[in-house]
């Protein structure tokens, strides 16, 4: 991804799920719903008290992208990540790592 096409990233809340974790209108019309930026990665989701919390949606420079439930700003729950080798894992996460009986 070029350094133009991150910053219209950035600058958007439009985006296309490749998931069917959640619907993405729906997070977007959340109380919470909220953009942080992190220096290779942009999340757009739920934030309670600026940690990710809920739905969300987190998108790497480098092509990984992990769709899904966060806690304590964790990846935790049912989730979908796609890593930048065009690898996926669908399932469970726990404390930031795929857990239990996933699809990869």
């Amino acid at each position: 991804m070029s350094q133009e096409q991150w910053d219209e990233q950035a600058q958007s809340e439009d985006y296309m799920m490749e998931s069917t974790v959640f619907n993405y209108d729906e997070l977007k019309a959340s109380e919470n719903f909220g953009i942080k930026m992190f220096k290779d990665a942009i999340y757009r989701g739920e934030l309670v008290n600026g940690k990710r919390a809920g739905m969300g949606i987190m998108l790497y420079k480098k092509a990984r992208l992990y769709e899904g439930f966060w806690a304590a700003d964790l990846r935790h729950g049912k989730g979908t990540e796609r890593y930048s080798n065009g690898n996926q894992y669908r399932g469970d996460f726990k404390r930031n790592k795929p857990d239990g009986m996933g699809i990869y």
